[in-house]
């Protein structure tokens, strides 16, 4: 997992072969008009989601982790919170179903790290990384966020 403001982003190129091309689309984003949605940006090897809402109370938030991608994702207004635990500390709910790429975990036992994501920031996470992303922070409010997929098997 990682964790940093936008600024930030160049010291992590090198850790994906498409992260420098994942963070060159992201840059005009914030400032330019969008509507939420799928964009393919390099096939299925890298594509963005564009979406926006409302924030959730924690107990209707679930803990995902993905096997094939990376999320990338990046607060573009508003804000919430991004709770994380390791993959191999929680109990599977929903494992990954044939040719998907999403598995749900029940709520930990033991306590998880919460990461504040609000615009200017950014988090990755591995497929090692599970994430129960779009928590409220005080109550629900609107969002804008952008999710990066980028694929753990990626060419250059």
């Amino acid at each position: 997992m990682i964790f940093a403001p936008l600024e930030h982003a160049g010291r992590y190129l090198t850790i994906h072969p498409l992260f420098a091309e994942a963070f060159a689309w992201l840059e005009p984003l914030a400032d330019e008009p969008w509507h939420a949605g799928r964009r393919p940006l390099r096939g299925d090897e890298l594509w963005a989601n564009l979406d926006e809402g409302l924030t959730k109370p924690e107990a209707e938030c679930r803990f995902e982790a993905h096997r094939r991608y990376v999320d990338l994702q990046v607060s573009l207004a508003g804000g919430e919170y991004i709770d994380c635990a390791p993959v191999a500390a929680l109990e599977v709910e929903h494992d990954f179903q044939p040719g998907g790429d999403v598995a749900f975990y029940r709520q930990p036992r033991e306590p998880v790290t919460r990461l504040l994501l609000r615009p200017g920031f950014f988090a990755v996470f591995f497929p090692e990384d599970a994430h129960r992303p779009l928590v409220a922070l005080e109550s629900p409010a609107s969002f804008r966020k952008c999710v990066v997929k980028v694929a753990m098997a990626a060419r250059r």
